[in-house]
């Protein structure tokens, strides 16, 4: 049991690290996902997604560790929102969609809209592509990147949504999207 609640921990946070990525590749769209920049590009709101309260996805994690495989779910809801910060809660739900024995209620986390600035040095360059994909949750138009092993499918229309990933020992797919 213990590592099973384990495994569904760092199930959700890799998918909580990725699901929070910022999606500077892509255009925005309905909902103030973009804004014009003072070089008259269009960029987008890395933060769009958490400026509505309310809104939830649900993303459905299936694991193979060494032969054990596991099916946990990661659900999040914005409760709250300011100028300059969302609340959000986040559940770990097993493969009935009921709350994950032994895994506390959720407590409201802070997601502050501030951008980190770059690290100095040469980051590594990751090749992206555009594609469309259809997972439960419906079809949305991606951002395609691969690196280390894993391709990560984020939404275009909404920055930091994670709509599909997948690796040698992990899958990942939305499978509800509430607005």
């Amino acid at each position: 049991m213990k590592n099973s609640i384990m495994l569904a921990l760092l199930c959700v946070l890799a998918v909580f690290a990725v699901a929070c990525g910022s999606g500077n590749n892509a255009k925005g769209g309905p909902g103030g996902n973009s804004a014009t920049g003072d070089s008259g590009k269009t960029t987008s709101d890395p933060y769009a997604l958490y400026k509505n309260k309310g809104w939830s996805w649900t993303v459905k994690n299936e694991m193979d560790a060494g032969g054990t495989k596991m099916v946990t779910h990661s659900k999040t809801e914005v409760v709250e929102v300011a100028a300059d910060h969302a609340m959000i809660k986040m559940w770990t739900l097993d493969a009935d969609m009921k709350p994950m024995a032994g895994m506390p209620e959720p407590t409201p986390t802070k997601i502050e809209f501030k951008t980190a600035d770059a690290p100095a040095g040469n980051a590594p360059k990751v090749e992206t592509k555009e594609e469309t994909v259809e997972v439960k949750a419906g079809k949305f138009e991606c951002t395609v990147t691969e690196n280390a092993g894993t391709k990560t499918w984020m939404s275009k229309e909404y920055p930091g949504l994670m709509v599909k990933m997948e690796s040698a020992t992990m899958k990942s797919e939305l499978i509800e999207f509430k607005k």
